[in-house]
């Protein structure tokens, strides 16, 4: 089966949305967008609108967000949540630099059901 895996740790905004939603994408833009990388990356949603204030034009396939700039979004309908603890990093230097809290990510995985590319 075609599937999708997705990684969000759970201080993020975007975590919550995971929880609640029934499917998710993955939207890649192109090196033009490198701005909202940066931008993405830094503000989180819990402060501002970001998907506002990217001036990207939202769409949806099924009740599923993705991004009409996007040159390859991937749709995907969530089969598994599991928090992946923090405990089994077996790395200590990877352990120490993104996990001094303890806090962990949890992982997504979804069943691909469309892909659209530019």
């Amino acid at each position: 089966m075609p599937c999708v895996f997705v990684f969000i740790k759970t201080s993020r905004y975007s975590h919550g949305l995971f929880e609640k939603a029934d499917g998710y994408s993955v939207c890649l833009l192109d090196k033009g967008h490198a701005d909202l990388w940066e931008y993405f990356g830094r503000v989180s949603g819990r402060d501002e609108d970001k998907i506002g204030e990217s001036g990207l034009t939202l769409l949806r396939e099924d009740g599923v967000p993705y991004f009409k700039e996007s040159k390859l979004a991937i749709v995907g309908k969530k089969l598994l949540s599991t928090a992946l603890p923090s405990g089994d990093i077996l790395d200590p230097a990877i352990k120490g630099k993104y996990y001094p809290d303890g806090s962990h990510h949890s992982m997504y995985v979804a069943r691909i059901v469309k892909a659209f590319v530019e």
